[in-house]
């Protein structure tokens, strides 16, 4: 039997220095999780990313109980909600369309 796969999103901010990628990236690979999607920023001096992920019911509860303490050895401020899978909700209507400034 396989168990169903755990979606979640990490949100997190800090101030902005080399490595905080790496370091979340490689806490969510060894907790046994997978990046589905990102977006980072820099705003000011501060760094901000929201990542999409995915994994096992394991990996999904390692990743919610060890999320705060790692970030706090990273400098970061984080948090972790469950979600839907992507194209798991109903689109709306509305025409998708791209803008670039």
């Amino acid at each position: 039997m396989t168990s169903a796969t755990v979606h979640l999103v990490i949100s997190a901010l800090g101030p902005d220095r080399p490595g905080l990628v790496d370091a979340l990236s490689e806490f969510i690979l060894a907790a046994g999780g997978n990046i589905e999607e990102s977006r980072m920023a820099v705003l000011g001096g501060e760094f901000g990313v929201l990542l999409l992920t995915s994994g096992s019911e394991a990996a999904a509860a390692k990743i919610e109980g060890e999320l705060g303490d790692m970030a706090c050895r990273a400098g970061l401020v984080a948090l972790v909600k469950r979600t839907s899978a992507p194209g798991a909700r109903p689109r709306s209507e509305a025409l998708p369309y791209t803008l670039t400034a």
